[in-house]
């Protein structure tokens, strides 16, 4: 059957607006930075990810279930987190986990590395030593999420992500755990 191109054009507008995209930008509020006091109560995950042969696609990242962000090439982000177990998923449509047990007053840095493979990106998470997130983000820009797909939510301007109840995290449905379970490098 052939459609007149009316139709097409209806169809094709509806399908383009109901998916809405990642959207990111620099933050016009307070955000949690990357260096200074962090409160002795909680920890901070700065998540970063630097220049990549993909540098377009927007990789979001969950902690413990909770969207918190999202990276571009050359873009990072901070949040504050409850101590105690984490489970850090990210990527689109590979997505890759990682976890570990942060501890009160103490930052941490959190790389989303890419890799190509099979026609998508992959990626890949990586804890860092300051020195090498320092770099990177130096050559970087803070990017907030401000607009998410159809049934996701922006993350809240304010928020602690509550730590995982437990002594060992549950993988995340459809998600690799690319390094054991580990306390990572503290800033």
């Amino acid at each position: 059957m052939r459609l007149p191109l009316v139709a097409l054009l209806v169809v094709g507008s509806v399908a383009s607006t109901s998916c809405r995209p990642w959207r990111m930008s620099e933050p016009d509020y307070p955000v949690p930075a990357p260096s200074g006091a962090i409160p002795p109560n909680l920890s901070r995950v700065c998540v970063i990810r630097g220049e990549s042969f993909d540098d377009k696609t927007p990789f979001p990242t969950w902690d413990n279930g909770a969207l918190v962000g999202a990276t571009r090439g050359g873009t990072y982000f901070c949040y504050l987190a409850e101590p105690g177990i984490h489970e850090l998923t990210m990527g689109n449509e590979n997505r890759a986990t990682i976890a570990g047990i942060l501890e009160p007053g103490k930052g941490y840095f959190l790389q989303h590395e890419t890799l190509p493979g099979g026609g998508i990106t992959n990626v890949r998470p990586v804890w860092l030593a300051d020195a090498t997130a320092n770099a990177l983000m130096s050559q970087g820009e803070y990017q907030i999420l401000t607009d998410v797909p159809s049934g996701f939510s922006l993350p809240p301007r304010s928020f602690v992500v509550p730590a995982r109840a437990g002594t060992a995290p549950a993988q995340a449905a459809g998600a690799q755990t690319s390094t054991p379970y580990v306390t990572p490098p503290a800033q």
